[in-house]
């Protein structure tokens, strides 16, 4: 089964936007997971954009929730 997942990340002045597509899932929430910590890693704003999102399930929504955790607690950078 094909991974239907696509995820630009941008540097914008104060801010990551990390634009997500497709299905949000259990086989594809790794390299979501990947890009969130990488950008969760030092001192920006991160948003994440899920317009473009058509599935999304638990383990994303779990994802979501780790990468919003450790960005409150001070660390996301545009690397």
């Amino acid at each position: 089964m094909e991974e239907i997942l696509t995820i630009q990340v941008r540097c914008r002045p104060g801010h990551v936007l990390v634009a997500v597509a497709g299905e949000i899932d259990i086989s594809t929430v790794p390299r979501l997971r990947g890009v969130l910590r990488t950008v969760t890693a030092g001192g920006v704003r991160v948003i994440v954009d899920l317009d473009q999102v058509s599935f999304i399930d638990a383990t994303g929504l779990g994802a979501l929730a780790g990468a919003a955790g450790r960005a409150a607690a001070g660390a996301a950078a545009c690397t």
